[in-house]
């Protein structure tokens, strides 16, 4: 199953469309993947502010407001090991010849590129939720 939750009155981001559905196959293909059989995947946008107390403590976290983006899914989810790979060039969990690791790659470099931050919470058995933080456009 797969859950489209727009948030209301969505700040506007400056970005490609294309790059937003690229970041969307791969994170959704990721989430497809990690479904042994009958699941969710969670699509969802909403706006934050970011103060910079909040900020205080987590890496890369800019002060302002932002637009979310998340997928989450009920999947195997991934244990701390994997989680530290995951955004290496070419790792992969899949077997060979069954995807290049670059997905997640991919998404964190265009997020990257707009200013953005990607956040990503996983634990075995219980699923994975990427987020990411795209700044409003002014």
């Amino acid at each position: 199953e797969v859950v489209w939750r727009p948030g209301e009155k969505i700040w506007p981001v400056w970005i490609d469309p294309s790059q937003i559905d690229q970041i969307l196959a791969n994170l959704c293909s990721n989430s497809r993947d990690a479904i042994a059989d009958a699941g969710r995947i969670v699509i969802a946008t909403e706006n934050v502010s970011l103060s910079s107390s909040f900020c205080t403590g987590h890496e890369g976290c800019a002060a302002g407001d932002f637009v979310l983006l998340t997928v989450a899914d009920n999947g195997c989810g991934m244990d701390n090991d994997v989680i530290d790979m995951l955004f290496e060039p070419f790792y992969t969990t899949r077997p060979v010849g069954s995807g290049a690791g670059l997905g997640l790659t991919t998404a964190r470099n265009i997020v990257l590129a707009h200013s953005g931050r990607i956040d990503l919470e996983s634990r075995p058995d219980a699923g994975t939720t990427v987020t990411l933080h795209f700044p409003v456009h002014k």
